[in-house]
């Protein structure tokens, strides 16, 4: 029965963020990429392929028996100058453009009123508060992924909701917030896993149309839906009713409009 369940729970919710995309479409596809802004920029800027590009390419132009020191300190001078600059921001800015990201993505799941700019005001009007929350959770899911991958998996799942928690609930600390979101996923962890695993043809197709298809449709379809576990988990763990679940929506809403 509980397998039934889910799997009608997984289809309301990607039917529900279909129609959110078509209501909010352009917001939808904005946050969603500013949620991979900033890997996209380590990735970019930082890869093992760019900077072995640059010494290449300063090898080709000059050959082996030009390749002088300067030039040399010249190529790495520039790999320093970019980490310099792009990791102080992927560590200090991606967590809270996540945080901001994926709270407004929620809020046009919900048909809530959204704004340009909300994934700022979601992400950084708190910012110490939201930025070592997320902190909090990359340093306990990378620990556990030394003792393997499946610990790591496991509690990429538990800390699942913990964004969410961090601006709604702006009166919990990060760890209580870390352990809501455990307490919320306790028993629904492999129900998570296979929601992720039900879009593996979506990401497919994205790689098949060279990103395209990811950016325009498959990243906000999948943020938008990933969204609307946390009501559903909410209310399983507190066996809430329908109108607690309203009230506790138009509660967030009307908190969020005030700051």
């Amino acid at each position: 029965m509980k397998w039934d369940k889910i799997a009608g729970v997984r289809r309301e919710l990607k039917k529900m963020a279909r129609e959110a995309m078509g209501r909010e479409y352009i917001f939808s596809v904005t946050f969603a990429c500013m949620m991979n802004l900033i890997p996209w920029m380590v990735h970019k800027f930082l890869g093992s392929h760019w900077a072995v590009g640059i010494i290449s390419s300063t090898i080709r132009r000059c050959g082996f028996a030009g390749l002088s020191i300067p030039l040399l300190c010249f190529s790495l001078r520039i790999i320093l100058r970019n980490m310099l600059i792009v990791l102080p921001i992927s560590i200090f800015v991606q967590q809270n453009m996540r945080v901001g990201a994926q709270d407004s993505l929620y809020q046009i799941f919900w048909a809530e009123e959204i704004r340009p700019l909300d994934f700022i005001r979601f992400g950084f009007r708190r910012y110490w508060h939201n930025f070592s929350g997320m902190m909090m959770v990359n340093i306990r899911v990378f620990l556990w992924s030394l003792l393997f991958i499946v610990p790591g998996i496991i509690k990429h799942y538990e800390y699942w909701l913990t964004p969410y928690l961090l601006v709604e609930n702006p009166e919990l600390t990060p760890k209580d917030a870390m352990e809501f979101s455990a307490r919320l996923t306790k028993g629904y962890k492999w129900d998570l896993f296979l929601f992720d695993l039900s879009f593996w043809y979506w990401h497919l197709l994205g790689l098949l149309t060279f990103g395209i298809a990811r950016v325009l449709f498959v990243q906000p379809y999948y943020y938008l839906a990933k969204s609307g576990w946390h009501i559903y988990l909410f209310r399983m763990a507190d066996e809430l009713s329908d109108a607690d679940i309203n009230a506790y929506r138009a509660q967030n809403a009307e908190r969020n409009g005030k700051r």
